[in-house]
């Protein structure tokens, strides 16, 4: 009796459950993304995913005024959220001096907000880390101590970068966006162009070695040579953008409050858009460039465990991985995006979500978990051009309570085109929407309360005992 009391209550608590049942059949929980159970060939999803494959995060409308840089208005592009001492603190990267997300490669840097609520709005506190300092991701290390992983080294200062009132290029910082505009199209406008673009890139300190060169018609469309492009596509203009500065940073402090000291040593190296998470065993896994790397301490030493290769949708990239464990395996929140969708931008693709039974072999699925369509209190269904940098915030308890990302206020962006774009020039904030939880629980008390709960429940456990990713060695 004590055994079935104790089977029943486990189940309650934890067995995933499915909000509906549809004739699509399932033979394991990879058939439902790693987000359910597959149970009598029907995925019995986890709170908060839905759907046939639990492919869907189910989402509650949000506040109106919330989160980071609504009011007063000031560009920001996501950042993460941990909860100490009673407040929520949120590190979000923001732009200095009234810039916007275009001058990013030398105008970010990493603020700390902190608010009562999980959806703010969050208060400005102090500055983390100076320019240039970009994506932050912050975490609580198993001793208790924080870490924020993120691009740049933060040795600049406060106010660092371009001056986009005045135009001034503050603190040594460079330009990092040129461009040279071929306007007329004749017989041998190619030879002409050439001869003029070396004295541009001559005049302008621009090498292919430190600028990447691509080349766009008049609708923003890239183009490959001169034997493709047609006199209707003038002007084409070739824009010259700075290369990134190679390296990455882990600044870490006893306290959310700082101050933050760069890592040393960090043997890390080059990690582009890092995504870390700590494992509740105290082994830290990070996404790098594309690789799945792990060390038990964050000195290191990193080791190698995968290279993520994913098969998705034709046209889609992924960036900004976003990656958490549990007891199903791995799995990565994208920020997807196709250049072919243009101006309007109802139903732009913005997110991605993979999984990985053992962090080795990894699948994608063919459907967003979330789209940029917002549901707000008071103002109904707001749409986005873009929502990007996706973070999750958990509860003590291991739930998913919050969707944090950054988002651009417009929905159609006719001149930036594609949508992904619409957000160096338009108004930026960061936002966390809560999560829909209360209805799975619900249903799922009552389901694994009757006769199911044996089945129910031995498939968690089963589950729990399989699981290879707190390992993901071979």
């Amino acid at each position: 009796m004590t055994v079935l009391c104790f089977v029943v209550l486990l189940c309650s608590l934890t067995c995933p459950v499915a909000d509906t049942i549809s004739a699509r059949t399932c033979s394991n929980s990879q058939d439902c993304s790693l987000n359910g159970a597959c149970i009598d060939g029907t995925c019995h999803c986890d709170s908060p995913w839905e759907g046939d494959t639990c492919q869907h995060m189910r989402l509650l409308p949000t506040k109106a005024v919330q989160g980071y840089a609504m009011q007063p208005n000031l560009t920001s592009w996501g950042g993460g959220i941990l909860f100490d001492g009673g407040k929520y603190h949120l590190f979000v990267c923001v732009m200095t001096n009234q810039c916007p997300l275009s001058t990013w490669r030398q105008n970010s840097r990493i603020d700390h907000a902190v608010a009562d609520e999980v959806t703010g709005p969050y208060a400005f506190n102090d500055i983390a880390i100076n320019t240039w300092s970009h994506n932050p991701a912050p975490v609580r290390l198993a001793d208790g101590s924080f870490a924020i992983f993120h691009i740049g080294d933060g040795s600049g200062t406060p106010g660092g970068g371009k001056n986009c009132t005045t135009g001034d290029i503050l603190d040594g910082a460079q330009e990092d966006r040129k461009v040279f505009v071929i306007h007329d199209f004749a017989n041998d406008w190619a030879d002409r162009a050439y001869q003029q673009f070396l004295l541009f890139m001559h005049t302008n300190g621009v090498s292919p070695s430190d600028w990447d060169l691509t080349a766009l018609d008049n609708r923003g469309q890239a183009v490959e040579g001169p034997e493709t492009i047609g006199k209707e596509q003038f002007p084409i203009s070739i824009v010259a953008t700075k290369k990134m500065q190679e390296g990455s940073s882990i600044h870490v402090s006893t306290s959310l409050y700082g101050p933050w000291k760069p890592l040393e040593p960090n043997s890390l190296g080059i990690c582009n858009n890092p995504a870390p998470w700590v494992h509740v065993n105290g082994t830290i896994f990070i996404v790098c460039d594309g690789v799945l790397k792990r060390a038990e301490r964050i000195f290191g030493p990193w080791t190698t465990v995968s290279s993520i290769k994913l098969a998705g949708l034709p046209g889609v990239k992924y960036e900004d991985p976003f990656l958490y464990v549990d007891s199903r395996g791995f799995h990565i929140l994208y920020h997807a995006y196709n250049t072919a969708e243009r101006e309007r931008c109802t139903n732009a693709t913005v997110s991605a979500h993979a999984f990985s039974e053992d962090g080795h072999t990894w699948l994608v699925s063919s459907v967003q978990p979330f789209s940029n369509r917002i549901a707000v209190e008071g103002l109904g269904e707001v749409t986005v051009s873009t929502r990007e940098r996706p973070n999750v915030l958990f509860n003590g308890r291991g739930q998913m309570t919050h969707l944090i990302s950054a988002v651009c206020h417009a929905e159609a962006c006719p001149s930036e085109a594609p949508c992904a774009n619409c957000k160096y020039n338009h108004w930026d904030y960061t936002i966390a929407q809560p999560f829909d939880t209360s209805q799975s629980l619900r249903k799922g008390a009552k389901k694994c309360a009757g006769s199911p709960a044996g089945a129910c429940a031995a498939a968690k456990l089963q589950e729990l005992a399989a699981f290879r990713g707190s390992l993901a060695v071979r």
